[in-house]
């Protein structure tokens, strides 16, 4: 019904302007900008008396984080100074960063999550687009808010806000994004490594072909009987101990189960000699890290060795890479295919992670599968591996 004659049927303009609500915000432009928009919220936190729980989301470039060493620094330092005052953290991550711009991320935030007071997310729904968005909030305090198009952030303005009506506006609308979000990591340190072994069950149990990347053999590996004997030198109260037994048998059979189906690969720093064994070899207990530091006297090493061999030949599904050299100290990773992950540092503070977001499960798989594919073809052979096993028994008094 549009036409040149409804133009002169248009009712007079009305030039009383709507009016909104005038809140307190501050602009910060560029990467500068967000840098110092961020040391003013962490800031502001660490002043504050009352704890709360920040809660954070950014998916656009992490430039602004991982290319500053300077301003990492202070970063960090503030983020363990609100953490230190019993602030927590709850973070949505973005999982379709390129895994070079993932793992920098996960680089500078391990040493946060090691405190245990991070609940990271990320939303399996999560698709990409031109515009990218970040939302800091310290709830009831301040909040930092930028909508930016993707490639333009050295130009983007980030709101800082003390604006109590948009600070609970945009935690609201946080809160509704995390409902569409998963856990990325469940971390396990302090007091709550005891929860490990029941994870350790879990991921076990899940049939699957595995590479675990190891400081020594698993404990699995060897038999029940040693390992109640070496169970019996913890320093644990009875109870825990005929826990952590019933807890080894479940998982023991989880263990032998997969090796029936699917194959099972541990990479190990090199065998231990006569010339460096004596009480100096350390027994990998994972997942029962409460155990604490326990050493190898030299005949439970050789009957650890025993039992691997009669794995290597009972089950094909089972092998051993030995490294040349220590690849990675005092770290332990167990990946399953297309399943998840757990990893974590073995020595005091222990701290370990369990993930089932599949792409970072996929890199540490191929990671570990792609050592294993270098090894030469002679170390790789399990004959030979026997015998190299068997002629390592032979050299332990």
């Amino acid at each position: 019904m549009f036409g040149k004659n409804s133009i002169s049927k248009l009712p007079e303009l009305d030039t009383e302007l709507p009016t909104g609500i005038p809140q307190n915000i501050e602009a910060f432009y560029g990467i500068e900008g967000i840098q110092k928009a961020v040391l003013k919220l962490l800031t502001m936190t660490a002043m504050q008396d009352t704890p709360r729980t920040l809660l954070l989301f950014s998916d656009q470039n992490i430039n602004w984080l991982t290319k500053d060493k300077a301003f990492a620094a202070k970063w960090a330092n503030l983020m363990i100074t609100c953490l230190s005052k019993g602030n927590s953290i709850r973070i949505i991550h973005n999982p379709s960063r390129d895994l070079s711009e993932m793992f920098e991320a996960i680089e500078k935030w391990l040493p946060v999550y090691m405190t245990g007071h991070i609940e990271p997310y990320y939303c399996p729904k999560y698709h990409e687009s031109l515009f990218k968005h970040t939302v800091f909030i310290a709830p009831d305090l301040c909040a930092v808010q930028s909508h930016i198009v993707a490639g333009q952030e050295q130009k983007a303005e980030y709101l800082f806000t003390l604006d109590k009506s948009r600070i609970n506006n945009l935690t609201q609308f946080y809160n509704a994004y995390l409902e569409q979000c998963h856990p990325l990591l469940k971390i396990y340190t302090g007091k709550n490594i005891q929860k490990l072994p029941p994870v350790g069950l879990e991921l076990e149990e899940q049939k699957s072909n595995a590479f675990l990347l190891l400081p020594s053999f698993s404990v699995f590996s060897m038999s029940e009987a040693l390992f109640e004997q070496i169970l019996n030198r913890a320093d644990i109260d009875v109870s825990s101990k005929n826990l952590i037994l019933k807890q080894f048998q479940k998982q023991k059979q989880a263990f032998l189960d997969n090796l029936k189906h699917y194959a099972y690969t541990e990479i190990v720093p090199p065998l231990a000699t006569e010339l460096f064994l004596y009480g100096n070899y350390r027994i990998n207990t994972y997942p029962f890290m409460n155990l604490g530091e326990l050493y190898y006297n030299n005949a439970e090493y050789k009957e650890h060795l025993k039992n691997i061999v009669d794995l290597l030949k009972k089950y094909r599904n089972y092998s051993i890479t030995i490294l040349k050299y220590n690849a990675i100290p005092n770290i332990q990773v167990i990946a399953k295919e297309n399943i998840g992950m757990i990893f974590g540092k073995t020595n005091a503070p222990c701290s370990f992670f369990a993930v089932n977001q599949i792409n970072i499960c996929t890199s540490f798989y191929n990671y570990m599968e792609k050592i294993a594919e270098n090894m030469k073809k002679q170390e790789k052979d399990k004959k030979h591996l026997i015998e190299q096993l068997q002629s390592s028994m032979q050299h332990i008094l």
